[in-house]
C-alpha cells in the first residue's frame, strides 16, 4: 500500500513489488542494486532511457526480502508482531495441508517456512536460518523472523514509520517520508488506489483499489488469545524498543482473566510531534 501511494507521486518511481506481473527489465536493475549499491543513475543509463526517468526522478526500492549491504537513503517501515504474525497466516492458511504436526506445525504451514527460509538466506546470517529451519511451531519461526529483522532495522537510524500510523494519519508519515526522499509532498498520493480497476490485485495479492484505512490494524484479534500471549511472549523485549506494547502488564500475562484488551497498539502521534 505504502508503495503504491509513493508510486503516484509524479517525481517516484517504484519498480518492482506492486504489480502482480513483474518486468524481468526491473528484476534485472535491482539485482545491480542489490550487487553493487548504486545509489545514482545518470539520465544516460540504459536502464533510465527504456524507463523514461529524468533527472528529477527518485527511484524507490524496496528492501525487504534481501540484506542491502550497502549505505542507504531511505526509511524504514514497521509493523507490531501481531499483525506481522497474522498476516503472514492469513496469506498462507490456504497453501499447506489440513493437519499438522500440531495447530501450528511444519506441515500445514509449510510454504510459511518456505517463505521464511529463502527470505532468511537472502537476507541475514546463517544463523537465522538455522533457527528458523529447526523450527516445527511456525509461530515461533515468525518471531523468529521478526526479532531478527526489527532488531537490524532499528539499527539503521533512518527514519522509522510505523504502518499503524500510516493508515491513521497518512498525510503526517507522508510528509515525513517526502522529506526524507528530499521530494516536495503531493497530498494527491493518497488517492493513489483511484488509479486502479475495483479488486484489482497486485503483488502480494494486495487489492490495488483499496484505500488507505486502518481495516487490518486489529484484524489479529480475531486470532486465539493464546496465540496473542504466545506472540507477545517471543517479541516483547524487541516490540517494546520500537514502541510497541509500552503499557503492557507482564503481571497479567499468565492470569486466566487477561483479555484481548489488556494488549495495547501503540497509538497513532499527535499532529504537533
Amino acid at each position: 500500500m505504502l508503495l503504491k501511494t509513493l508510486n503516484d507521486h509524479p517525481q517516484v518511481f517504484v519498480p518492482l513489488q506492486i504489480f502482480r506481473q513483474e518486468n524481468q527489465l526491473d528484476k534485472d536493475f535491482i539485482n545491480l542494486v542489490k550487487i553493487d549499491g548504486i545509489t545514482e543513475i545518470p539520465t544516460t543509463h540504459t536502464y533510465a532511457k527504456q524507463r523514461n526517468l529524468s533527472s528529477t526522478t527518485t527511484i524507490v526500492v524496496k528492501q525487504g526480502t534481501w540484506f542491502h549491504s550497502h549505505e542507504f537513503s531511505g526509511f524504514c517501515l514497521i509493523r507490531n508482531p501481531l499483525s506481522f504474525v497474522d498476516s503472514m497466516l492469513s496469506y498462507n492458511e490456504n497453501e499447506g495441508l489440513n493437519f499438522g504436526l500440531r495447530p501450528y506445525g511444519f506441515k500445514k504451514y509449510r510454504k510459511t517456512f518456505k517463505r521464511l527460509l529463502v527470505w532468511s538466506a537472502q537476507m541475514s546470517s546463517n544463523s537465522l536460518y538455522a533457527d528458523i529451519s529447526t523450527d516445527n511451531c511456525v509461530i515461533s519461526a515468525l518471531c523468529t523472523f521478526y526479532n531478527h529483522r526489527l532488531t537490524e532495522l532499528l539499527s539503521y537510524n533512518k527514519l522509522i514509520t510505523k504502518y499503524e500510523h500510516f493508515v491513521a494519519s497518512p498525510d503526517r508519515e507522508l510528509k515525513l517520508i517526502c522529506g526524507i526522499l528530499k521530494l516536495p509532498y503531493n497530498p494527491s498520493i493518497t488517492k493513489a488506489h483511484l488509479q486502479y480497476k475495483k479488486e484489482t490485485i497486485g503483488h502480494g495479492r494486495n487489492d490495488l483499489s483499496r484505500p488507505i484505512d486502518i481495516s487490518s490494524v486489529n484484524k489479529w484479534q480475531s486470532r486465539q488469545l493464546n496465540m496473542s500471549l504466545k506472540i507477545i511472549d517471543l517479541t516483547i523485549a524487541t516490540a517494546n524498543k520500537a514502541g510497541y506494547f509500552p503499557k503492557y502488564n507482564m503481571d497479567l500475562h499468565h492470569k486466566s482473566n487477561f483479555s484481548l484488551a489488556n494488549i495495547t497498539i501503540t497509538s497513532p502521534p499527535d499532529n504537533t510531534a
